[in-house]
């Protein structure tokens, strides 16, 4: 049976370090509350956030460590939205990144019907093509995003990190009908006693 992700961080590379149940308070993630467990719920993944990676033919290929390389990847991007948000964002902290866009070919002349375009060649090993979406994004997200809008949801057992893109700016959870009602409920029953 398919996994139904919840895309709720409003880009992509945030929606992918939230590809977890929860985190725990220093980030990490408890086995058991990890949902890409296999091949096969990554490519569900990318399936229902509608992002084309690669061929059905090079999935087949796509093995568990390639698996473990994504994950990897996807705490080191957790480490940076982490730094992102408390406001220590470094050289550093971007350097994971700089090298997966060094690997990446540069530009390249391509002709469309009557005119000349730059193009952006992904990378070419499958698992650089596939993370390599979330790589564009996560630098256009870095570039051109108001970063002190990324906020960690305040319910105390998620750890998801989304962007704030409220009029006002003062959006606390991932999903008010989710972590936001189980708050209040919670804040609720304290009263009462």
């Amino acid at each position: 049976m398919a996994q139904n992700f919840e895309f709720r961080a409003g880009r992509l590379s945030l929606d992918f370090v939230n590809s977890i149940y929860e985190r725990q308070a220093d980030g990490t993630v408890l086995p058991e509350h990890e949902y890409l467990t296999t091949p096969e719920s990554l490519q569900e993944w990318f399936k229902q956030k509608s992002q084309p990676t690669i061929s059905s033919r090079e999935w087949q290929d796509f093995s568990a460590s390639s698996l473990e390389q994504i994950k990897e990847f996807r705490e080191q991007l957790y480490a940076l939205w982490r730094a992102a948000v408390q406001g220590k964002l470094r050289d550093q902290s971007l350097k994971f990144l700089n090298r997966i866009l060094a690997d990446a070919e540069p530009q390249q002349l391509v002709r469309t019907n009557n005119a000349v375009i730059w193009q952006v060649t992904p990378p070419k090993p499958v698992v650089s093509r596939i993370i390599w979406p979330i790589v564009a994004d996560a630098a256009d997200l870095l570039v051109h995003a108001d970063l002190s809008r990324l906020r960690f949801c305040a319910a105390h057992d998620c750890g998801w990190i989304f962007l704030d893109e409220s009029k006002a700016g003062k959006r606390r959870w991932c999903d008010m009908s989710d972590c936001g009602n189980r708050s209040k409920a919670r804040r609720f029953q304290r009263r009462q006693r």
